[in-house]
């Protein structure tokens, strides 16, 4: 077999602080930004 290995994937949560949850992701994957805005506090 001639398998390519997975290069991206995309996962999508509802979570109540995404900036935060951003940071974990970080710590446990490599983690490529594509774009993060703060909205309101």
């Amino acid at each position: 077999m001639n398998e390519k290995p997975i290069t991206g994937i995309e996962i999508d949560m509802v979570v109540k602080d995404s900036l935060e949850a951003l940071g974990t992701f970080e710590k446990i994957f490599e983690v490529q930004r594509e774009e993060v805005t703060k909205i309101g506090d």
